[in-house]
């Protein structure tokens, strides 16, 4: 027994020393964090595995991760050398604590009897910023910033005008002198690190080229400032702009004295510029390359003195804005009107005759005529509560994009009557549509989606339609990564009660006829459905994409899907009724 007693007094006295504190090596931050513990160890042994910066000042919010940790924060004390820090948030995997104003150290984590040593950490004062030389800057403009701890061992001092980094001309702890980069209103931070950091004032910033009379290139004006010096710089001048004129900044609330701007090659942009209700000056335009207009507090713009304007338009996010008035509006390559709620009436459209394209979204107009119309290449209308009626009646062709009327929940007549080919798909979705008589003329559409139309319930107006051009499965997006079905897609019409109408369709690449309630007569496609069923799924290869999404895989789509319409529950069964079809 004696000659055992040594080891036996070893084993206890290391127990007591475990039970007594507890020292864990810190390991460094994980985005994958396992807050159950390590398998086929004590799963129920607290542990820690960093914090977010080891760089800290009093007030800093810090995350300490580890595994195991309490749930409740009055099991738990975190002390920054010895300094109690208030615990904000607590959880198995995580504690967020408040910096508190201490020297550099260790930082612990105490849990009951047991000590949990962390990683060392070093502490910072912040800077400060108690004034600056000037706060009306343009760039080289050297400014003077006064304050206190604007230096740290081993740390180097930024100075940011706006987010943009300055040159320090001279720096001592108390005194920055830095020269103004190329930048725009904001305000001036003193950074010891990206977590500490001095706010300053903020500061009107002047572009160098505002201070001269204007030559050529681009203008822009980011502030009511910039708005005043450029009309200032260039009094009673007849301006015509070379490049673009940008009016963008939020304490913007005059432009009436840009008066004297009569052209701009480029574009027209107005943005962000939400306390800006009037822009007389665009009425004295005589020539435009492009015009955008967006998230501003307009209530009207006029554009009376422009002719042939070729550019773009592009209308959005204009929640004040009431009318429109453009004249001689006839060939523009684009439109784009989204998110005008205030706009009733857009017929400043009226005498379109050609156009890449319409996009219409989220716009309070009741009826879209453009029935001097002849040539588009997409049209995507969506979301447009109040629209009523479209009337494109002039249209023959559409070769380029859609055809795309999504959402329109009071939709209830069109007039395509002269459309004959539209060459990519055709999309009627959650409209009042009754019938689709206004297609009385189409003989070739890419594809045909009929989708939730509650009123939908005659396809005669489609007997003229004789092909789909579209192969089965098509890319929903530019790298290919979503794949959909084209052919023809009819679900969700419970109106709907006969195919009678596409008896004429010849060739149909993939067929969808699904939950349409009271859908039984199927036997206008009698012949591409017969013809369907004996063909196999489409398969295509699935790239998921996101980086960390599933792996590459093959996915089907049937050829054929006939369920859910009518008295015919699954494919099968619809199968069986066309087949009796005379």
């Amino acid at each position: 027994m004696k000659k055992f007693l040594p080891v036996l007094l070893l084993l206890l006295f290391a127990f007591s020393c475990k039970k007594d504190k507890t020292t864990l090596p810190i390991v460094p931050i994980s985005n994958d964090i396992d807050a159950g513990g390590d398998s086929g160890t004590e799963a129920s042994a607290p542990a820690l595995k960093g914090m977010s910066a080891t760089i800290v000042t009093a007030g800093m919010s810090i995350v300490i991760t580890g595994v195991n940790l309490p749930s409740s924060a009055n099991d738990v004390k975190v002390l920054f050398n010895e300094v109690s820090a208030p615990i904000t948030f607590i959880q198995k995997s995580s504690i967020v604590v408040t910096v508190p104003v201490t020297t550099n150290g260790i930082v612990k984590v105490t849990i009951g009897n047991d000590t949990l040593t962390g990683p060392a950490f070093s502490y910072v004062t912040a800077p400060k910023i108690t004034g600056i030389s000037t706060s009306v800057v343009t760039t080289g403009t050297i400014v003077t910033i006064i304050g206190t701890n604007f230096q740290s061992n081993g740390l180097t001092t930024a100075v940011k005008f706006n987010y943009v980094n300055a040159t320090l001309q001279s720096i001592t702890p108390t005194e920055i002198k830095a020269v103004v980069p190329k930048t725009s209103n904001g305000i001036i931070t003193v950074e010891l690190t990206p977590d500490i950091r001095a706010i300053g004032p903020a500061f009107s910033y002047n572009a160098p080229e505002l201070l001269i009379p204007y030559n050529n290139g681009n203008v822009t004006l980011n502030s009511q400032s910039d708005v005043d010096i450029f009309a200032k710089m260039n009094k009673d001048r007849q301006i015509e702009i070379t490049g673009d004129l940008l009016i963008q900044g939020t304490d913007i609330t005059s432009v009436s004295d840009l008066a004297g701007i009569t052209s701009v090659s480029g574009k027209i942009s107005i943005d962000n510029a939400v306390a800006l209700t009037e822009a007389p000056f665009l009425d004295e335009i005589k020539h435009a390359g492009h015009i955008e207009i967006k998230y501003s507090g307009l209530s009207s713009l006029s554009f009376r003195k422009i002719n042939n304007f070729s550019g773009y338009l592009r209308l959005s996010h204009l929640d004040k804005l009431r009318n429109v008035t453009f004249y001689n509006l006839t060939n523009p390559s684009s439109i784009t009107i989204r998110y005008t709620p205030l706009i009733t009436d857009i017929s400043f459209l009226d005498n379109i005759i050609s156009t890449g394209g319409i996009y219409l979204s989220y716009a309070g107009a009741s009826a879209l005529n453009l029935d001097k119309l002849t040539t588009i290449s997409n049209i995507d209308i969506y979301t447009c509560e109040s629209l009523k009626t479209i009337s494109m009646r002039s249209l023959t062709r559409l070769v380029g994009g859609a055809l795309s009327l999504r959402n329109c929940t009071s939709l209830s007549d069109v007039n395509f009557q002269a459309l004959t080919t539209n060459a990519q798909e055709l999309i009627i979705s959650g409209s009042r549509l009754t019938n689709m008589n206004g297609f009385r003329s189409m003989q070739s559409s890419g594809s045909i989606m009929l989708l939730n139309n509650p009123l939908l319930a005659d396809l005669r107006g489609l007997s003229n339609l004789t092909k789909l051009t579209l192969p089965a499965l098509g890319a929903f997006s530019a790298d290919n990564t979503l794949i959909v079905a084209k052919g023809i897609d009819i679900q969700l019409n419970p109106m709907l009660t006969s195919l009678a109408g596409l008896e004429n369709v010849v060739t149909v690449p993939i067929l969808t006829i699904t939950r349409n309630n009271n859908l039984n007569d199927l036997c206008a496609l009698k012949k591409p459905i017969i013809a369907l069923s004996t063909l196999p799924a489409f398969s295509y290869r699935y790239v998921s994409p996101y980086g960390s999404g599933p792996p590459d895989q093959t996915r089907y789509i049937d050829a054929l899907t006939l369920s859910d319409n009518g008295n015919y529950p699954n494919t099968q069964d619809g199968l069986v009724a066309v087949t009796k079809c005379n």
